[in-house]
C-alpha cells in the first residue's frame, strides 16, 4: 500500500495528485525553500573556518589554527592534531592513543551550520563559533 492512499484515506476527498504533491512537499528538505547548505572552496574554507571551532556544542569540537595546527576537545579530553587542504577537500589529522588517522572531507555551510561530507554523504554535523 503506498503512502498515497494513506492520506488521501485520512483526508477524505482528497484527490491522489494532491495528496500525491503534499506528500512530495512535507519530505522535501526545509533548506530547499530559498536556503541550502553551499560547498566551500579551499579559498572559502581558509577565508571562514580557519580560526574558528567547528563543535556539536556537547561532545567534541575541533578549532583549526591558521598555523596548520588542530584542538581537539572529545568527550572532554584534550587532544592536538593538524589540518590541510588538498584539493576542495579539509583534511584532519588526529594524534590517538593507537597512532595517527587522516580523514578529508567536503565541507558544507548554511549561515552558521557545517555539514562534513564523504563521497556527497554527511558523516559530521555541527555549527560554527568564535570560541
Amino acid at each position: 500500500m503506498s503512502g498515497f492512499a494513506i492520506v488521501s484515506r485520512s483526508l477524505p476527498g482528497l484527490s491522489a495528485g494532491l495528496a500525491a504533491t503534499l506528500c512530495v512537499l512535507l519530505a522535501w528538505p526545509a533548506t530547499s525553500f530559498g536556503q541550502a547548505f553551499k560547498r566551500l572552496s579551499s579559498k572559502e574554507v581558509r577565508a571562514r573556518v580557519v580560526g574558528m571551532v567547528i563543535t556539536d556544542e556537547a561532545h567534541w569540537s575541533d578549532r583549526l589554527l591558521p598555523d596548520g595546527s588542530m584542538q581537539s576537545f572529545d568527550m572532554g579530553k584534550a587532544k592536538t592534531g593538524s589540518w590541510k587542504l588538498e584539493g576542495d577537500e579539509l583534511c584532519l589529522t588526529r594524534k590517538e592513543r593507537k597512532g595517527t588517522t587522516t580523514d578529508c572531507f567536503e565541507v558544507w555551510l548554511l549561515k552558521d551550520r557545517v555539514e562534513l561530507r564523504r563521497d556527497g554523504v554527511t558523516v559530521a554535523e555541527g555549527v560554527l563559533r568564535d570560541k
